[in-house]
């Protein structure tokens, strides 16, 4: 699964963030690591299954 962030909604880009498998059930779980956080606020995210 392609983890893709907009970090300046509406009109910013959208960005991978990474790119990760589900685990046996299909789930996922990311925490999003230091280099790359977020500021304060709202940002869209998009998951892509490939």
């Amino acid at each position: 699964i392609n983890i893709y962030v907009m970090r300046s909604a509406p009109y910013g880009e959208w960005t991978l963030l990474d790119t990760i498998e589900t685990d046996t059930h299909g789930r996922i779980r990311y925490t999003i690591p230091i280099e790359k956080k977020l500021s304060l606020g709202l940002h869209p995210v998009k998951l892509v299954v490939r």
